[in-house]
């Protein structure tokens, strides 16, 4: 009688590594820019109750009852805009 063998034939386990490299590097971005922004916002804030604001309303010719309420009147123009844009945008 002849011999007969068979052999399987080999499983090519192809191992890749760094698969989640990418991923890492971009949640390692994400985190880089939060903190970022977060010393932006948060730490620039000393405290300090001696620090003042200065408003400034020029173009009026000197009146400025009228500068103020030309200011106002920009103002609520503008807060109308926007609440029409957001109910379109709801739409």
């Amino acid at each position: 009688m002849a011999e007969h063998s068979y052999e399987p034939p080999r499983a090519q386990n192809e191992q890749s590594s760094g698969g989640n490299t990418g991923l890492a590097v971009i949640v390692g971005l994400l985190v880089a820019a939060v903190a970022v922004i977060g010393w932006f916002v948060f730490g620039e804030q000393t405290g300090n109750a001696s620090q003042s604001l200065s408003i400034t309303i020029g173009g009026s010719g000197g009146d400025t009852g009228q500068a103020v309420e030309d200011a106002a009147t920009s103002i609520g123009e503008a807060a109308q805009a926007v609440e029409g844009a957001a109910e379109e945008a709801a739409q």
